[in-house]
């Protein structure tokens, strides 16, 4: 009942807007002219509640945008959470930040919405691949941009009105199988005059579409990373540095690695002459993306250790990624800090169970994915992600 009256109360609002403030329903052709004649346009960006694996698979849309029309501004609308994303990313003009506990103040609500019409966006965007957010679209309309141009959401939640009253431009849907970062792209593709292709097609004179994620970094931190492995005092010897994630989810126990294999890994990595094992600890009071407590396994297994291997945690994911470009190889379950890590270009061994990586995993070179036939997290053993580790960075493509 309480999932009934949700989904009508967003229908219902959304009509209530469509009827006292209509749409004007028009097509990508007579969006791309409002960009062409203002080398300013501004476009902002719309997800508040959106993972951070997911956010950074779109981020291959700015640096697209960008190279089509360099001068206009793109701007960001993200959530408390997963703002970190995003907010170095040097293809944004301006992250905006959506504190949903602030909203809910009325005041507060209506003050950042008048914030936001004060910039004249030519283009509100909710941003969405595979499951869209009514407060995105609500946010987009609002907003006054001149075009909210957005994914149809009828074929969702039984059924949602909402690009139908509050979307100008409305784009069919892509095929569900279809991996996120093609989604994401398709959603912007009908801005250019050239659409960029998509994998597979050619354009004249052009190479294949670059759908490499971008988590940046920043000089600040890299510098504050390399003080943090200068204190690890780490063998000066060739070996291999290789850090395992002792965290995750646990709102999500079906994506997680069995504790007792993550020590079988570790023991094993210890005994490796040509690797040194660096465990990933997540902070105190650190919060997943749906703000369950991640508390981790490291306590559980640390026992088994000796001598214990060095421990790195911190809270700062921008931290964390800087000091995660140290690594040879970083090993994790498919989450958040798997995405970081790619993003910021490290050579990541991620560990999918329930996930397709097909659709979640980025096309680059540096992202390696084990995920056993029957999605089962004990299916995997650890000498098969042993194996993997030795094909990867310790024995040159052999087995160990």
């Amino acid at each position: 009942m309480k999932v009934f009256l949700e989904r009508w109360s967003r229908n219902a609002l959304s009509r209530i807007l469509g009827t006292f403030a209509p749409v004007k329903k028009v097509t990508p052709a007579d969006v791309q002219p409002l960009i062409k004649k203002n080398s300013s346009a501004k476009i902002l960006f719309i997800r508040p509640h959106q993972g951070l694996g997911d956010l950074l698979l779109a981020t291959p849309i700015f640096r697209a945008l960008k190279k089509t029309y360099p001068s206009i501004q793109i701007h960001f609308l993200a959530d408390t959470y997963n703002a970190i994303a995003i907010r170095n990313n040097r293809r944004l003009d301006k992250v905006w930040v959506w504190d949903k506990k602030r909203m809910r103040n009325p005041f507060r609500f209506w003050s950042f919405i008048r914030t936001l019409r004060a910039e004249r966006f030519t283009i509100a965007l909710p941003l969405s691949s595979h499951i869209p957010s009514f407060t995105s679209y609500l946010i987009a309309r609002l907003s006054g941009a001149s075009v909210v141009w957005a994914y149809e959401t009828e074929p969702f939640y039984d059924g949602a009105n909402w690009s139908r009253y509050l979307a100008h431009v409305e784009l069919p849907n892509r095929p569900e199988s279809d991996p996120e970062w093609v989604k994401f792209m398709e959603l912007i593709k009908p801005l250019s005059p050239s659409p960029s292709p998509l994998p597979g097609e050619r354009a004249q004179g052009e190479g294949l579409l670059d759908f490499t994620p971008e988590f940046e970094v920043g000089s600040d931190n890299e510098t504050w990373a390399r003080g943090e492995w200068a204190k690890l005092a780490l063998p000066v010897t060739a070996q291999k540095k290789v850090g395992l994630f002792f965290g995750g989810n646990p709102d999500r126990p079906e994506r997680l690695w069995p504790a007792a294999y993550w020590g079988d890994l570790a023991v094993k990595l210890q005994k490796e002459a040509g690797a040194s094992l660096v465990a990933i600890v997540p902070p105190k009071d650190f919060l997943s993306g749906s703000r369950a407590l991640e508390r981790g396994i490291y306590g559980q297994i640390s026992s088994r250790f000796a001598p214990q291997p060095p421990v790195f945690s911190n809270s700062d994911l921008s931290r964390v990624a800087a000091f995660l470009k140290g690594l040879d190889l970083f090993v994790c379950v498919d989450g958040g800090l798997f995405h970081i890590a790619v993003g910021a270009g490290v050579r990541t061994l991620g560990l999918f169970f329930k996930t397709d990586p097909d659709r979640w995993k980025p096309p680059v070179s540096w992202a390696t994915v084990l995920r056993p036939a029957d999605d089962v997290p004990a299916s995997l053993t650890p000498e098969e992600v042993y194996q993997k580790i030795c094909e990867m960075v310790l024995k040159s493509g052999v087995k160990c």
